[in-house]
């Protein structure tokens, strides 16, 4: 086999993700196609500790009964649980433009936290968090007074009088 997969430290769960991901990079190095041998493999390197636990988070099954997939979708909620959706969507509600921050970054920011928020209507969500968060009051008064006013229109007025503000 080229080269070496290490035993993942279990004292490290957020490092889980990039360990998996090293060790299906190893798989494909070195061919390993076969489920039943990927299975082996990700059993034998992944360390005492970490076999451990998958018995006892798969039980009353055993190892050989479950998917080199299963298995690692078992480990990765284990290490690596996803917040629930209302979790989400406070980090979401809760983020406002920072000091020295672009409009663009605080967009881009904006549209990561969405992700997994599951709003009916993302557009609507992007505009109102964009204007109640921005810093600069005077720009947020004069989007809270514009009527339609759509999530690209308050994008574009803002990246505007932000690029006004840098030339005066």
């Amino acid at each position: 086999m080229l080269g070496h997969i290490e035993e993942f430290d279990i004292s490290k769960p957020k490092e889980w993700t990039a360990y998996a991901s090293r060790l299906i990079f190893f798989l494909e190095a070195n061919n390993v196609t076969d489920p039943a041998k990927r299975r082996a493999v990700l059993l034998s390197s992944c360390g005492g500790a970490v076999f451990n636990l998958i018995q006892a988070l798969i039980s009353p099954a055993s190892p050989n009964e479950k998917s080199f997939d299963e298995i690692l979708f078992v480990l990765e909620e284990h290490f690596s649980p996803q917040p629930s959706e209302i979790a989400k969507r406070n980090a979401f509600y809760k983020r406002n433009q920072k000091i020295g921050e672009s409009i663009s970054d605080f967009v881009a920011d904006l549209r990561r936290l969405a992700q997994g928020c599951n709003f009916s209507d993302l557009e609507i969500m992007l505009r109102d968090r964009l204007v109640i968060g921005l810093r600069e009051e005077e720009l947020q008064l004069r989007l809270f007074s514009r009527k339609n006013l759509t999530f690209e229109s308050a994008l574009e007025e803002a990246l505007s009088a932000e690029a006004a503000a840098q030339h005066t």
